[in-house]
């Protein structure tokens, strides 16, 4: 195997290892869910402002427009259609 892939086997067992060694499944229950949700609505209902303001903060990054398409990323047609053009002499 590679070193880069068992670089990643090894963080993966070290993650699960750890999940297991703290139990941290506990986190995951339906009961500690249903608590973090109504801790979640009070804090919200108290600062409403504050709550909108780090969901905003904490979401993703985004620049609003679409993404640029870069050579080499499977979309042909544009490519395709500008040689025709150029072998017909439009361009």
């Amino acid at each position: 195997m590679k070193r880069s892939r068992l670089l990643v086997l090894a963080a993966i067992v070290i993650l699960v290892g750890a999940f297991f060694a703290f139990d941290l499944g506990h986190y995951f229950s339906l009961d500690t869910l249903r608590t973090q949700q109504s801790a979640l609505q009070a804090w919200y209902q108290a600062n409403p402002a504050l709550v909108i303001a780090a969901y905003f903060l904490a979401g993703e990054r985004h620049d609003g427009g679409p993404r640029q398409r870069q050579p080499g990323d499977g979309y042909v047609g544009e490519e395709i259609g500008r040689d025709h053009q150029r072998r017909i002499g439009l361009v």
